[in-house]
């Protein structure tokens, strides 16, 4: 059987006081798999070998925290140069703490610059049917046919939008109507006038 000792001799073997270790034991009752770190006998405590050892390794596991230890977080660096490169504002996180790591970001984003790749230029949208018939009708020109239009066509891209899908369209909103209506002012003298050249 291992040495048994009390509470003040398993203390002092850990260097530690008797105080210091009967708060630990408070908070610390079991080990991860649940096994007491002390016998008990009536009111005394017990402490064989392995209990110590077990101690041991649970204390290092969970070191106690101390100002002294507490690294404050590294700031992380900002990448600057000179405010302006080219002309070009640049002022923005590296996501790094380390010179090295922000001195080669640095040397992309200005090979960026230099490319004209920075600053990103927004994706322009190109305008849609729904766009170009909207502003057709508040420039005051005639609304007849064009919410059937717009029901038909929506969102589509303009550049989509030509003679022939026009022309689609016509047979598709009125199946009915022959091609002999394309006199002045008839429904096809509306639509199959040719749609505008885009370069």
């Amino acid at each position: 059987m291992n040495r048994l000792r009390t509470l003040d001799e398993a203390a002092a073997e850990l260097h530690k006081s008797k105080r210091w270790l009967q708060d630990w034991l408070a908070k610390n009752p079991m080990d991860a798999v649940g096994r007491p770190f002390s016998s008990k006998l009536g009111r005394t405590r017990l402490f064989q070998d392995s209990d110590l050892s077990r101690i041991l390794e649970a204390t290092r596991d969970t070191p106690c925290p101390s100002k002294s230890s507490r690294r404050a977080p590294a700031k992380r660096r900002t990448i600057q140069s000179g405010g302006k490169y080219l002309g070009i504002a640049v002022d923005r996180s590296a996501r790094t703490s380390k010179k090295s790591v922000a001195d080669r970001e640095l040397k992309k984003l200005e090979a960026a610059i230099e490319r004209g790749e920075y600053p990103e230029k927004p994706k322009q949208r190109s305008a849609t049917f729904l766009s170009a018939a909207v502003a057709y009708m508040k420039a005051g020109r005639s609304r007849r046919y064009v919410g059937k239009l717009i029901q038909h066509f929506g969102e589509t891209p303009l550049p989509e939008v030509d003679q022939a899908t026009i022309d689609a369209a016509a047979l598709a909103i009125y199946p009915n109507v022959s091609a002999g209506y394309a006199k002045p002012g008839g429904l096809y003298a509306g639509w199959r006038s040719p749609a505008p050249r885009r370069n």
